[in-house]
């Protein structure tokens, strides 16, 4: 299994991917205060963790759905799961998951809850 991209949907026409590479050590720089260590917030979020761990800021007050894309070989998935502060509460139990083909990724109008952090542990 390995993470092939970060993706932060804010809305329909506002989308951010942080892509990275494949099979490589993928080192993320930038100035003080831009997100980097969210990024891994992001992962264990994405990835069934139990809370929300990521910084309040600039990313949360702007992101509605969180995501990462999973490769696992010949199959590709993209798990996401919605901000916490949306409903105000510290996580969110409902989760999204489809397979990811052609390296399409889903656009924001296409996610919603079909599936819970307990199935995606499991998966």
């Amino acid at each position: 299994m390995q993470i092939s991209k970060i993706v932060l949907y804010k809305d329909s026409e506002h989308r951010r991917i942080v892509p990275l590479a494949k099979g490589k050590v993928n080192i993320i720089v930038g100035d003080s205060k831009t997100g980097k260590s969210a990024l891994i917030d992001i992962v264990d979020y994405c990835l069934g963790g139990g809370s929300c761990h990521i910084a309040s800021g600039v990313i949360r007050e702007n992101v509605y759905w969180f995501a990462v894309e999973v490769d696992f070989g010949q199959d590709t998935s993209l798990l996401a799961r919605q901000n916490p502060d949306i409903k105000q509460v510290s996580s969110v139990s409902e989760m999204f998951l489809a397979k990811v083909q052609d390296d399409y990724l889903p656009a924001y109008d296409d996610i919603y809850p079909n599936t819970n952090v307990e199935a995606v542990r499991l998966f």
